[in-house]
């Protein structure tokens, strides 16, 4: 089996999962409270921090809302020096995991960001990859360009709307991303008709637990951009008789 080969299978791989979008709460009111001591820990104020998170993890409704707080009532205790606060692999378990967290982009689980996060998971045989992948970067691209350019002229359906592009080469067509009104019934009908898709992503910046503090505010067209959004699929090795098979089923909804 040959490089190509190799990322065909992995790409048709990955086409064949299918992720169904996550709901989540809006933090409004309801965390008040918290977002109060988050403010106190981002201001270095530790203990009284620790000491309104363990309040607030007393009052929590919610497992996430109680696991948030012993993260940061943990993370104080680290701070403040208190190693007679916790248990040592207590303490080791809920940072070990933070951690991890933290380095997939703040999330544990998928397009659900908890915290303000980093992308480090990169190894070295991970990076030799991706050098090999390089080289045919270019000619992978342009494959995706070509799947595009079919979805775009071929799908006509009014009740999906496509994204825009003005033909150049500034469009490399990672996602093709369309919006539809009723979100649930056309992903049912994508399932129906065995067609994959990704939600991406299901909860605006605004509304992420990691960005609490902006969740009084209301964004309209993101928060209804963010109902409608569905990927289609796209890949440099699709088959022309699998963009077909696409096209008809959308043009079919």
């Amino acid at each position: 089996m040959n490089y190509k080969q190799i990322l065909g299978f992995f790409a048709i791989i990955l086409l064949g999962y299918m992720d169904i979008a996550q709901q989540s709460a809006v933090y409004t009111n309801d965390f008040a409270e918290y977002n109060k001591t988050i403010d106190l820990y981002n201001n270095h104020q530790y203990k009284a921090a620790q000491k309104l998170f363990k309040e607030v993890k007393g009052e929590a409704k919610t497992i996430s809302l109680e696991s948030d707080c012993t993260y940061y009532i943990a993370n104080c205790a680290v701070r403040l020096n208190q190693s007679n606060a916790l248990e040592r692999s207590e303490l080791n378990k809920i940072i070990g995991e933070s951690y991890f967290n933290l380095e997939q982009y703040g999330t544990s689980s998928k397009y659900i960001n908890e915290y303000i996060g980093f992308n480090s998971r990169l190894d070295e045989l991970q990076a030799y990859f991706l050098l090999e992948k390089l080289k045919g970067l270019a000619e992978s691209n342009q494959q995706r360009r070509l799947v595009a350019q079919r979805d775009l002229f071929e799908i006509k359906n009014e009740k999906i709307k496509l994204p825009y592009w003005d033909e150049s080469k500034n469009h490399v067509f990672h996602l093709f991303v369309v919006q539809v009104e009723n979100r649930k019934k056309f992903v049912e009908f994508l399932e129906k008709n065995d067609v994959g898709y990704l939600i991406h992503y299901p909860l605006p910046p605004h509304q992420q637990k990691a960005f609490s503090k902006f969740s009084n505010l209301s964004f309209p067209v993101t928060e209804k951009i963010h109902e409608q959004v569905v990927s289609i699929p796209i890949s440099p090795v699709m088959e022309n008789s699998e963009i077909s098979t696409v096209i008809s089923v959308l043009n079919v909804y």
